[in-house]
């Protein structure tokens, strides 16, 4: 089960109160982009058709960063049951059984 911090718990009310934009502020690991990446998760779970990327400057460090560490531990501390999801190794993409996409990309190709 995913525990948040009283900064993560600031964050998720930012969310709910229906910001447009919200910058969170705070250091390397301190649980910024696990927080994000688990809100679009349970977005993609309540909104069938949901379409998100999740994306660094980088794709190679999006793959390491975001695909192989974060979205995994994600979908575990969350509870997530496998068979709600499928995750593309080719395309970097997690479809949900809902229509749901999650992408993970980089800024660095030219396409």
């Amino acid at each position: 089960m995913l525990q948040l911090t009283a900064r993560q718990n600031e964050a998720v009310e930012l969310v709910k109160s229906g910001a447009t934009r919200i910058l969170l502020y705070g250091g390397t690991r301190s649980g910024k982009t696990l927080l994000v990446v688990s809100l679009m998760i349970y977005a993609a779970l309540a909104f069938p058709g949901f379409k998100a990327t999740i994306a660094r400057l980088r794709f190679a460090h999006a793959k390491k960063s975001i695909w192989n560490d974060t979205l995994t531990a994600a979908l575990k501390l969350l509870e997530i049951p496998g068979d709600l999801y499928d995750r593309n190794r080719s395309d970097y993409v997690i479809r949900f059984q809902n229509g749901s996409e999650i992408w993970t990309d980089g800024l660095d190709d030219k396409d």
